[in-house]
């Protein structure tokens, strides 16, 4: 989250949405997957003045092509996480091997 001495400074949402990838980048790997088998994103956002900054980060983990998204901004602005301002609901297979 912003700190609120300095609230113009820093992308909060491309934080977030990058410690998510790692963590997801992770359990796909411990699943015996990799994030570019992720075939459908879902995104949260409480603000979409945050929209510019996750969705660059988001596509920053796959440079060919991206997987089928939706984008849902919430009226009130609130996120079931405190402080979040990016939530995915993601899905993924695991190959056949």
């Amino acid at each position: 989250a912003r700190n609120p001495a300095f609230p113009y400074y820093g992308s909060p949402a491309k934080a977030q949405v990058q410690y998510m990838m790692e963590n997801v980048s992770a359990i796909a790997k411990a699943a015996g997957t990799d994030v570019e088998n992720i075939v459908r994103r879902l995104c949260f956002h409480d603000d979409f003045a945050y929209f510019q900054e996750a969705i660059d980060e988001w596509a920053s983990w796959f440079p060919g092509v991206k997987p089928a998204s939706s984008t849902i901004g919430l009226a009130n602005g609130e996120l079931v996480v405190p402080g979040a301002k990016v939530i995915l609901d993601l899905i993924a297979y695991v190959p056949a091997s």
